[in-house]
């Protein structure tokens, strides 16, 4: 095992909690080596739908192909399925689901639709549409295959029970269904390139454990990640975050986008990167800690001082812990959030530091004690009051009255890029010249929406779909 593969395993098992119950029965090479260019030529294949990569779009997409009664073969780079979606900790953002309906919290797709531009403004308004129309019935696709997603924070987000985090969930929903649709999945298997035949797609060239081969298709649908794992891209395209972090899957490299735009494709959006505020760094391990944000913990600097709203945009608050002292910022909490089935979890990892006091704590994670004192005798008074007069913030939901006290050290992280290939509401891929590529589709972060600021756990399985579903209409 390489050590790349060796890091990659120990971000998941370290930073995943339930990885086990999704990788234990993968199919394919389990020797766990990466890919390497094959001196020997496989055979080559045929089939009718091939797509590239087999995080929570892709085996979306593959799922939807077998349920309309084509054939399909999923290639996945990694030695094991999950993606990026494997990483998501928070919930999944959609309306209307049958959890919403039972609960009388449903909204009409106008209000969805305005809360969504709210949230991401600069996403484009029709695809945005797609996931308003859409992403109740995707939530209730889930849920039909057993995952738990009866926990509603925020008003839409999606999440099971336990406060757990969804990620691992959904790729093990996904794989069983994947299995049981009869989805031929490959692992350790890297797509290099897109084959055409003229104008139209004819299927993509990929190297494998045994060699190099073709797998002739008539249709192709790229769900192969973002950039986040490309430092060169990511600063080609937003100069401000060069050189940070990745929590993202280090298979996040751009292979899908680099590959459609070898055969003419266009980009769009490619500026929007996702940078995650609140990442812990030990080691090799990234480890979003999102869940604190935005279940009350409060964010300080190294003077002690809160500088910005916790719960606030991920570019806005990753921008302000830019500007702070070493560029990073301390998550301050009580014993309180343990209750939070995810955080306890990260608690018994040992990923907090504790102590019985807040000048202990202060004192041990480095903090100026008397900042960090006046700013929370400050923030009571607004949890008091339910009113943050500082930043406006809406969850008051810790005191600081129930001792012990945590926090840790975040600083900023890649996490997802929101930029892809330049694609339509039938996630059909446009060419440099406004034209539609025959046969090349693609979702998830290899499309360039825009959308996955609002709901890219959401967004991946909607236009997931929207992608098999306009394959299948293609090639009958």
């Amino acid at each position: 095992m390489t050590i790349k593969t060796k890091r990659f395993m120990s971000i998941i098992i370290c930073g995943i909690l339930f990885l086990s119950m999704v990788t234990g029965c993968d199919k394919g090479d389990e020797s766990g080596q990466p890919v390497t260019e094959g001196e020997n030529k496989v055979e080559d294949v045929t089939t009718d739908v091939v797509v590239v990569g087999g995080g929570g779009s892709g085996l979306t997409a593959a799922i939807n192909v077998k349920y309309g009664n084509k054939d399909v073969i999923l290639v996945e780079k990694m030695p094991m399925l999950g993606g990026n979606t494997i990483f998501g900790s928070t919930s999944l953002t959609a309306n209307n689901s049958k959890i919403m309906q039972e609960q009388g919290t449903a909204v009409s797709d106008e209000e969805f639709f305005d809360w969504y531009m709210k949230k991401d403004p600069t996403c484009d308004p029709d695809a945005a549409k797609v996931i308003v129309e859409k992403s109740g019935e995707a939530i209730d696709w889930l849920a039909g295959l057993g995952m738990d997603l009866t926990r509603v924070i925020n008003t839409y987000g999606h999440s099971p029970a336990d406060g757990s985090a969804p990620g691992p969930h959904i790729i093990k929903a996904l794989k069983d269904e994947a299995e049981k649709q009869g989805v031929d999945y490959r692992l350790n298997t890297r797509a290099t390139e897109i084959i055409m035949d003229g104008d139209k797609v004819a299927g993509v060239k990929v190297t494998g454990p045994d060699g190099e081969y073709n797998i002739y298709a008539k249709a192709v649908i790229l769900c192969a990640g973002g950039f986040a794992a490309n430092p060169d891209m990511i600063a080609q395209y937003d100069s401000r975050w060069e050189g940070i972090g990745c929590s993202s899957s280090i298979g996040q490299t751009g292979d899908g986008i680099l590959m459609a735009q070898a055969v003419g494709a266009d980009v769009a959006y490619m500026e929007n990167i996702r940078v995650n505020p609140s990442v812990y760094y030990e080691g090799d391990l990234r480890i979003s800690m999102s869940p604190l944000r935005h279940n009350g913990a409060i964010m300080v600097n190294a003077e002690g001082k809160r500088f910005a709203n916790e719960q606030g945009d991920y570019t806005e608050t990753s921008a302000a812990i830019m500007e702070q002292t070493g560029k990073k910022a301390y998550m301050i909490f009580d014993k309180t959030l343990l209750n939070v089935g995810l955080i306890n979890q990260y608690n018994e990892k040992g990923y907090f530091k504790s102590a019985p006091t807040l000048e202990g704590l202060a004192e041990e994670m480095g903090i100026d004690k008397a900042g960090l004192l006046e700013t929370v005798e400050i923030y009571k008074g607004y949890v008091a009051a339910n009113e943050d007069k500082d930043f406006g913030r809406t969850n008051l939901s810790i005191d600081f009255e129930n001792p012990d006290y945590y926090g840790l050290e975040i600083s900023p992280a890649a996490q997802g890029t929101f930029g892809g290939l330049k694609v339509d509401t039938n996630a059909q891929v446009i060419n440099t010249e406004g034209k539609v590529i025959p046969g090349l589709y693609a979702a998830g972060e290899n499309a360039g929406e825009g959308t996955q600021g609002a709901s890219p756990l959401t967004e991946n399985l909607v236009f997931g779909k929207v992608a098999a579903l306009s394959a299948v209409e293609y090639i009958k």
